[in-house]
């Protein structure tokens, strides 16, 4: 819109129906409005209960994601060989071209993140995949082909994902569906500070994070008259 309107403008002045050009050299911003809806930890769970055993690799993936908040095309692209002895290792695309810096997600204490990782290689043994997130012929659920045109393709774990909110939805656990990118944005919600979001979400600023991911209610203290 704004460059037909610029585009008119030049086309005045060369005609002489005006002598300015108001839009010429100025910047104009858009409004970023995000409209993503962040599901609650009770809705997440809610929709959760209807996954069956036969589902049990979807119920991981959230486990995990929920922990690391990586992105989609990350975590179907991690592989057995990334579980090392201090942590899962990860390197996003999104720096992996860039500033190629790797996040590792360390051990907790009370190893939910070791038996988590335990528990999808468990699930997958029987299966011979390099990924923790295949398919039943050990394929990932992401194209990894550099030359196909369908380069980091997700489709068909997208339509699982939408089978299973579908499903929520008709069987009355959930009144709205949630994005698998809403899990990300979850995720930043509940990391203690920005500065902690933006390192678990590979951030270089928290500048990004607190536009897009801190999304919960800013808890405040009342000011009260001394």
């Amino acid at each position: 819109m704004v460059g037909v309107l610029s585009h008119a403008y030049t086309k005045a002045i060369e005609w002489g129906q005006c002598r300015d050009h108001p839009i010429k050299g100025k910047v104009i911003k858009r409004k970023v409005i995000v409209k993503r809806r962040v599901p609650e930890m009770h809705h997440i769970e809610a929709a959760m209960s209807i996954l069956t055993d036969k589902q049990g690799m979807l119920r991981h993936y959230i486990e995990l994601k929920l922990m690391t908040g990586l992105r989609m095309t990350d975590m179907l692209s991690l592989r057995r060989s990334d579980i090392k002895p201090d942590g899962l290792h990860v390197t996003p695309s999104k720096t992996a071209n860039s500033t190629g810096k790797s996040l590792i997600f360390e051990y907790d204490d009370n190893n939910v993140l070791w038996g988590t990782l335990e528990s999808i290689k468990g699930y997958s043994k029987y299966i011979k995949s390099i990924y923790l997130f295949s398919n039943g012929k050990g394929q990932p659920y992401i194209n990894l082909d550099a030359d196909s045109a369908n380069y980091k393709s997700c489709n068909g774990f997208q339509s699982m994902w939408q089978r299973w909110q579908n499903k929520a939805l008709k069987t009355g656990v959930l009144e709205w569906k949630f994005s698998e990118k809403s899990i990300r944005n979850r995720v930043g919600s509940d990391s203690s500070t920005a500065e902690e979001a933006a390192e678990r979400l590979g951030h270089s600023s928290t500048a990004t994070t607190r536009k897009h991911y801190r999304n919960s209610p800013s808890k405040v203290q009342p000011m009260v008259k001394k």
